[in-house]
């Protein structure tokens, strides 16, 4: 009897102090107090902030502030060594460990200008490359879909018509 107790008392022990995993995304950026959107949703934390995430791989965090540029990145979680599957049960389950696992992602905000505080210069150098994506842009979506306009079009050959045959009048 002392003995199941004891077996009892040493499994609920070892089920206590099991392992666990703890996994955060951590976001810091230059100036702080960004909002920031991981996966399309919006945290209520401003940056420098710390929250769990679920799975690796790809996320796409955004963050922006009123007054800079809004910066995204396609952040590449890495699986450890330690959640690779089988391993990931003992891990989790069974090794009386506890695992942190934290991905920090640094962004630097750059102020916006307004154009009013540009001088002649620039503004024209602004429109000349905005106007050279917006032509580059319309000529990959014409190759895209096969359109040629007709100025670029190969001139069609002329080819001489045959008169057409007059039927004899009947009297």
């Amino acid at each position: 009897m002392a003995r199941l107790l004891l077996t009892g008392i040493l499994l609920a022990a070892a089920i206590l102090v099991a392992g666990c995993v703890t996994r955060e995304i951590e976001i810091i950026t230059v100036p702080p107090g960004a909002t920031v959107e991981y996966d399309g949703r919006i945290l209520q934390q401003r940056t420098p902030c710390r929250f769990p995430f679920v799975w690796y791989g790809t996320h796409e965090i955004v963050v922006y502030k009123e007054g800079y540029h809004r910066e995204r990145l396609l952040a590449e979680v890495k699986t450890p060594g330690y959640e690779v599957f089988p391993i990931d049960f003992f891990s989790e389950n069974l090794i009386p460990a506890h695992f942190y696992d934290l991905h920090t992602f640094p962004f630097v905000l750059v102020k916006e200008e307004p154009m009013r505080q540009a001088n002649a210069e620039e503004k024209l150098a602004m429109k000349k490359g905005l106007l050279q994506r917006a032509e580059q842009f319309r000529r990959e979506a014409r190759e895209k879909v096969g359109f040629v306009p007709p100025s670029e079009a190969a001139p069609a050959e002329e080819t001489e018509t045959p008169a057409k045959e007059e039927a004899p009048k009947k009297p």
